[in-house]
């Protein structure tokens, strides 16, 4: 039996997806350390820190009192503190680890500026950049946006693409894998793994499965940003619903503790995930999937992103264009047939597919270098102009202000004067 290679994950998670990695590995033999720095101030319980070292507790103390302190001088002391207790962690953990797997752009240096020394010491890297803001440019990222939709300052949506741009350039070039999404690729220069041949590592302690057998149609909308989403869209669009004659109880969720989005997800007939999606399948529609409980997710590519993903990886949702969601939704309501039929098949991948023991096999191929070419993507392939959480006018509007204020460099497309030049056409149509 060959040795088990030492593994650090870290050092940002999010809704226990590298928790659950690993997990997953330390079941199947490996040393790991698993640590974040970003507790999930809605769901505190679900991670834990792999190893008992006092720089973990050090760290995790500071980001404590940063996120609790309400003055900015005293929450920047403890930003401070984190930070500088950060580098000794990452000394002591590549003298004790073989491979790193790096999540959402991060590592212990903000910039991936360590990568080279981890690097130069022989470690194995695996960079995950295919969560979404993570590698998507700031122009075509709602996220960028406060709640009401106004955007980021300009200077700042120039600043944050090029740190992006530099940072997955950095990333690219001191990474033995880099995973990325085909729509979040614009500034991969290099064949990466296609963030759908992984999948989410699908895990929930509890679960009865309950089929709503009522006249009214239950629907669930969970948005982490309203404005994001197009719960905007959405509430006009089961308002206009309402009034042809539906009867709906529509429930909306938003910052709530995870146990309550699970409750209201058992007992709903379907969910409306967001409009202005760029993947089919959320972390909040895999949980909906999970029961059993179809989800409609809208966006400007997800037929043509079918495509770029093998026929059997590619999440089933109702997937439709943003201007279509008031049937979409209708559709789920009316045809109960096609509304269960979904459900079934929506859990069975996320059972078959996106399990994670199965998720955790694939990253062993990452660790070990056996990982299939068809799992590769060239991003030199595609060309995607609406990036996610926009309205197409949004995203026209702000790359249009970007060209005219900065110039076409500040896309930070050098390398791909193709999908530069498609921009530009973009945002004067």
């Amino acid at each position: 039996m060959e040795d088990k290679k030492r593994v650090f994950i870290g050092i940002t998670d999010i809704a226990g997806y590298y928790a659950n990695i690993a997990k997953e590995l330390t079941l199947n033999g490996y040393d790991v350390t698993f640590f974040f720095n970003n507790q999930n101030i809605y769901n505190p319980d679900v991670y834990k820190v792999a190893k008992n070292l006092w720089l973990m507790r050090a760290i995790l103390f500071a980001q404590k009192q940063y996120r609790t302190k309400k003055k900015s001088i005293v929450r920047t002391f403890w930003l401070f503190i984190r930070e500088l207790f950060t580098p000794f962690l990452l000394f002591w953990a590549a003298r004790h680890h073989d491979v790193f797997i790096f999540g959402f752009g991060h590592s212990f240096i903000p910039g991936c500026y360590d990568l080279w020394l981890l690097k130069k010491m022989n470690k194995r890297i695996i960079s995950n950049i295919g969560h979404g803001s993570d590698s998507r440019p700031a122009y075509i990222d709602g996220a960028n946006f406060s709640k009401t939709g106004k955007p980021m300052q300009l200077y700042l949506i120039r600043f944050l693409s090029r740190f992006i741009r530099k940072r997955t350039k950095r990333i690219e070039r001191y990474s033995n894998v880099v995973i990325n999404a085909p729509y979040t690729s614009h500034f991969n220069e290099k064949k990466f793994v296609n963030w759908f041949e992984l999948g989410i590592p699908m895990k929930i302690e509890k679960h009865s499965f309950i089929n709503n057998q009522k006249n009214t149609i239950h629907i669930l909308h969970a948005p982490s940003r309203p404005f994001d989403k197009g719960t905007f869209y959405i509430r006009d669009a089961i308002k206009l619903l309402k009034e042809k004659g539906y009867k709906i109880e529509y429930i909306e969720l938003t910052g709530v503790p995870h146990n309550i989005v699970l409750e209201e997800l058992q007992n709903c007939d379907f969910v409306v995930d967001q409009i202005f999606s760029d993947g089919p399948m959320s972390g909040f529609t895999a949980e909906a999937a999970f029961y059993g409980k179809p989800a409609v997710v809208g966006g400007y590519g997800l037929k043509q992103l079918k495509t770029y993903i093998s026929e059997t990886m590619y999440p089933p949702s109702h997937i439709c264009y943003p201007d279509e969601i008031i049937k979409a939704i209708e559709l789920l309501i009316v045809d109960e047939n096609y509304r269960l039929s979904l459900g079934v098949s929506a859990q069975n991948f996320i059972f078959t597919k996106w399990t994670p023991e199965m998720v955790t096999q694939r990253y062993m191929q990452l660790i070990n270098n056996t990982i299939p070419d068809s799992w590769f993507f060239n991003p030199a392939s595609i060309t995607y102009l609406h990036g996610g959480g926009l309205h197409e006018d949004k995203c026209k509007e702000l790359v249009g202000q970007m060209i005219n204020k900065y110039g076409i460099a500040s896309l930070q497309l050098k390398h791909r004067p193709d999908l530069e030049k498609a921009f530009v056409e973009f945002s004067t149509k």
